[in-house]
């Protein structure tokens, strides 16, 4: 069972007896957001549910300010569209939930693991599902600038298979997150990139800018930047990789649309 807090007026879609069978209880009511503040000082809570946009990102700021990783999300008006909420934040709440094995990994860890592979299931092309990233990234209150413009470079690895097998014994997650951490992330003006293999020989990369920074203005340069990274990852990792095609999406749900936008 998972006990939740809703900031909510009593009505059809808070019915204790509908959210039961749902495997959630205890449910907790909090009239506003002062009295909900109070029940999250005094109890443990798995996922809190608000009337608004307004309250959430209130509470958001309350959450993130004690860097406590519990999901939230927004109550729909109506009963019937509570039936799908309801399923989205139990799916998550297992997820969130499940044993994994002998680890022991805090909320916020479980968080950025499932916001990773949920990403890089998106870029690679194992899932067209952007709604529900949007939606899951949303409960997991994400700090991934997902609305805003991003370049997405396809990349070429000859040897991958080759490389993954004899030279690189870590793994393809291990390999992604090198490169992202280690060389990616760290161009001008970068604020978020993910390499995500397609095939151990292609891979894909998408990089936002700062907020505030224009993507279209900047882009000559930041292909320029790809290019060196790419050339320092060669002589550094002794990886033959190369960037063959690159393209602008407006959001990281446009990702899952584009395909083969125009050469780099």
């Amino acid at each position: 069972m998972y006990r939740l807090l809703l900031i909510a007026q009593p009505t059809e879609a808070t019915d204790h007896a509908f959210w039961k069978a749902q495997n959630f209880h205890p449910v907790e009511i909090a009239s506003d957001f002062d009295a909900a503040v109070s029940c999250l000082a005094s109890h443990a809570y798995d996922a809190v549910g608000v009337p608004d946009q307004e309250t959430y990102d209130h509470l958001t700021a309350l959450l993130r300010a004690k860097n406590d990783g519990i999901p939230a999300f927004i109550l729909p008006a109506d009963p019937e569209s509570s039936h799908a909420v309801i399923r989205d934040v139990k799916h998550l709440l297992n997820r969130l939930h499940v044993d994994y094995i002998d680890e022991q990994y805090s909320l916020n860890e479980l968080s950025a693991m499932i916001q990773y592979e949920m990403l890089h299931n998106l870029l690679s092309g194992v899932s067209q599902d952007a709604e529900r990233l949007y939606r899951w990234f949303g409960m997991l209150r994400s700090s991934i600038p997902l609305d805003r413009p991003c370049r997405v470079y396809s990349l070429n690895l000859p040897s991958g298979a080759l490389y993954l097998e004899d030279r690189w014994h870590h793994g393809q997650q291990r390999l992604q997150k090198a490169l992202e951490r280690n060389f990616f992330s760290h161009m001008n003006h970068v604020d978020y990139c993910a390499v995500s293999f397609i095939t151990p020989t292609e891979a894909r990369m998408m990089v936002t800018l700062d907020e505030g920074t224009d993507l279209d203005a900047a882009t000559e340069q930041l292909d320029s930047d790809v290019i060196s990274c790419v050339n320092e990852i060669k002589s550094y990792l002794d990886l033959d990789i190369n960037v063959y095609q690159a393209g602008t999406a407006a959001c990281v749900a446009d990702i899952a649309l584009l395909n083969n936008s125009k050469e780099a």
